[in-house]
């Protein structure tokens, strides 16, 4: 597992679209395209976590589960853009929204 973030606030997009903020900069921009969702993006359970794994390893990751329910969500590339469906932000859009209300 590269990285890890709970599903709190907002749901699995929210917590997505913070791991691209973390993740981006200029040198080296992240983006993902996220596939059919088979959940409501928005829903805040509890004891949800969105884990980051290398393409190979989600099999291995599931095995280690042992039948906790679990899915691939998105792709990640070097695009700066969360592709959702058709719709299409940058993160660096996506960082100034997030920011805007915190005194930074």
């Amino acid at each position: 597992v590269h990285a890890a973030h709970d599903v709190s606030d907002g749901g699995v997009l929210v917590a997505l679209a913070e791991m691209l903020i973390a993740g981006n900069s200029s040198a080296q921009p992240i983006g993902a395209h996220v596939g059919g969702l088979e959940m409501d993006p928005f829903e805040e359970l509890p004891c949800r976590y969105l884990l980051e794994v290398s393409p190979g390893e989600f099999e291995r990751l599931r095995s280690i589960l042992d039948g906790i329910p679990c899915t691939t969500l998105a792709a990640l590339d070097d695009s700066g853009v969360l592709r959702v469906g058709t719709e299409e932000t940058p993160v660096e859009e996506l960082a100034r929204v997030w920011r805007g209300p915190l005194d930074w």
